[in-house]
């Protein structure tokens, strides 16, 4: 195993007027540039209009931002009912990937409904840029010492002040620690204080990797048009559930169902299924996926 160098910046890059501006913001903005611009490559490619693109994300990028947002308040609401001022301080951390995801759809279906278009060929115009830009911005969990997990002999030094005090961990994650990347989905889990600890395992680095390859594969198995939209969307589906499934399991700051079931989790399981029974539908009732 190998031990990550520290690159910790807890300081904000840079303010514009009383907002801060963190290298996690900086990378997911990065990720937004780079994965539109491969969206509008791919529906040029494909005979569409690639002005729908950035029409799309006009609208897409804000709603995507609230919706990360409320997603995670809402399952971390026990905090937020305390402290509800505290919705609205986004640089503080706190965005949800399956939150950004609903935001982004909702612009996406409203645009193709308003202009005639095909919802799913769109859907799967931005699939591949959507798993490039998570490989991107987990990047930015790393400057800023976010989505880590257990604690570990070797991995990602985390800074004394950002060591959880009272995260949920299964009671004997010590002796199971290798269960943690099959996820402990339905193992109850306990407060434990982690300050004592110095090295945890890179969560972030575990979903960056196979997100990247997983877009790779996208642009592969999107290089042609698909004959039947949703093509893509599945595959996305397929493998980005899959990677979450198992990487969410070694985190330690997961939004929580009750202290039992871990959201994300859930979420990714039902995604996995739904595309798995979509592909089975399509062979059987079309002969093709």
């Amino acid at each position: 195993m190998f031990n990550f160098n520290n690159w910790y910046a807890p300081n904000p890059i840079v303010k514009i007027g009383p907002l801060p501006v963190h290298w996690y913001g900086v990378l997911i903005g990065i990720g937004f540039i780079v994965g539109i611009a491969i969206a509008y490559y791919r529906a040029k490619s494909w005979g569409e209009d690639p002005e729908n693109i950035i029409n799309i994300m006009v609208f897409a990028i804000p709603l995507s931002i609230i919706f990360a947002r409320l997603y995670y308040v809402v399952f971390a609401w026990g905090y937020y009912a305390k402290n509800p001022i505290s919705v609205l301080y986004i640089w503080d951390g706190g965005l949800a990937i399956y939150g950004g995801e609903i935001g982004g759809l909702i612009a996406l279906f409203i645009y193709t409904k308003v202009k005639k278009l095909n919802v799913w060929l769109y859907i799967d115009t931005f699939a591949p840029s959507l798993l490039l830009g998570q490989a991107i911005g987990r990047w930015g969990n790393f400057i800023d010492q976010q989505a880590f997990g257990y604690p570990v002999k070797w991995g990602l030094p985390i800074a004394k002040a950002l060591r959880p005090v009272n995260a949920y961990a299964p009671k004997d994650f010590k002796k199971s620690l290798i269960f943690g990347l099959w996820g402990y989905p339905f193992q109850p889990s306990f407060p434990t204080n982690l300050t004592m600890y110095r090295y945890f395992e890179p969560s972030f680095f575990y979903e960056s990797v196979p997100d990247f390859f997983g877009f790779i594969f996208l642009m592969w198995l999107s290089r042609k048009k698909p004959k039947v939209a949703g093509k893509i969307l599945i595959g996305y589906l397929i493998w980005y559930g899959t990677t979450r499934f198992f990487t969410e399991g070694t985190r330690i700051d997961s939004l929580w169902l009750g202290n039992t079931m871990r959201i994300s989790q859930i979420v990714s399981m039902f995604a996995v299924i739904g595309a798995v029974a979509v592909v089975i539908y399509r062979h059987y009732h079309y002969k093709n996926v």
